[in-house]
């Protein structure tokens, strides 16, 4: 719906996995949140907010470079 307007999407997911990694301090669920904001941006989110900013920024160029037409 969002989208159809032409709105801009953000997601939080950042260390908010728990449910799906438990036992896991928010420290050790930086994979999980790398892969929360490359299957976001990949669903069409425009902006990600997360903890991890070097990371997130390097792991979305690297997948942005293999899915490259």
């Amino acid at each position: 719906l969002y989208r159809g307007l032409g709105l801009p999407i953000l997601i939080g997911a950042s260390r908010k996995i728990g449910r799906l990694l438990p036992g896991q301090t928010p420290k050790d669920r930086v994979g999980g949140s790398l892969a929360a904001a490359i299957s976001a941006v990949s669903r069409g989110a425009s902006i990600v907010r997360v903890h991890d900013v070097a990371a997130t920024r390097q792991a979305l160029e690297v997948w942005r470079e293999i899915h490259q037409p």
